[in-house]
């Protein structure tokens, strides 16, 4: 063996760089929150105080996470943003999810790029949920509760 060899890691050593899939996770996320950013604006500007108490009331949801047998910590955070888009549509809730992602990540001191994974995740399911809401409801669903 010469001496600019490189020793052979062993079967399953090597590890894959996540920052790949974390990219286009981010990518797709963003791709989609520049096309919804119209009706975003368009919520704010049509009911700013109700819009900002959503936002509130989910960051305070993600804020109060619980730690579940030392192992992980779930929070309620993502009730709020299925209520911001139930009420505003998809596009406010992506944005709410960014910021709810981006509150965990101050919040638990963790590394930009998993940050970057959890409000992009995040806002990806808020638009899939606000968008299958959407959907049922032009199908005519009955709502669960009479308004």
């Amino acid at each position: 063996m010469s001496p600019d060899a490189a020793p052979a890691a062993a079967p399953g050593a090597a590890r894959r760089d996540p920052n790949i899939f974390i990219s286009v996770v981010a990518g797709a996320a963003s791709a989609v929150l520049i096309l919804s950013w119209g009706s975003t604006l368009e919520a704010v500007r049509s009911e700013p105080l109700t819009f900002l108490a959503f936002v509130a009331l989910t960051v305070a949801l993600q804020a109060s996470s619980i730690e579940v047998y030392n192992r992980g910590t779930t929070s309620f955070g993502s009730v709020g943003v299925l209520a911001v888009g139930f009420t505003f549509g998809a596009g406010p809730a992506m944005a709410t999810a960014v910021l709810m992602g981006l509150t965990t990540l101050v919040l638990r001191r963790g590394r930009v790029n998993r940050g970057v994974f959890d409000a992009a995740q995040f806002a990806l399911a808020a638009g899939a949920g606000a968008a299958a809401y959407t959907a049922l409801a032009g199908f005519g669903v009955p709502p669960l509760v009479d308004a």
